[in-house]
């Protein structure tokens, strides 16, 4: 299946730099809380203004904000890449997009709230790549 060409192609190619921007810019702050805060408010503001919101021009007339939880720095992990993992291969049938295709590259070793834990991480197979690691907790 082939993806169609996006509506406004450099406005799509925009946002996804400025969404790189946003956290390079967030990662270089010297204070977590203040990084924190950046995001949130950079966050809004492109959902707000920007054409590629996922917003409906509608919805983006009485967005003021979303709503997150207060910053809490025990959430804030540091974690350990293992790249000696089994790279298991997975597809997941996407209903627009057809098969997405991942394959597991490496293991994220951490500690939350005093256990230890693990993610996958995950390559994503096809034209750009690029990692994911995904997860739930209580509020999915």
């Amino acid at each position: 299946m082939t993806k169609p060409v996006p509506d406004i192609p450099l406005s799509l190619a925009q946002w996804r730099r400025l969404i790189t921007e946003m956290y390079i810019h967030v990662r270089q702050s010297k204070d977590p809380v203040v990084g924190w805060q950046q995001y949130v408010a950079a966050r809004n503001r492109l959902l707000k203004h920007h054409e590629q919101s996922p917003l409906s021009a509608n919805k983006r007339l009485s967005f003021d904000q979303l709503h997150y939880y207060p910053y809490d720095s025990s959430f804030r992990i540091i974690g350990k890449i293992e790249h000696r993992v089994n790279q298991k291969k997975f597809t997941i049938e996407l209903a627009d997009d057809g098969l997405l295709r991942l394959t597991r590259v490496a293991a994220v070793h951490f500690e939350l709230s005093g256990q230890s834990a693990q993610l996958s991480l995950f390559w994503v197979q096809g034209y750009g790549g690029g990692l994911f690691l995904p997860f739930k907790d209580h509020t999915n």
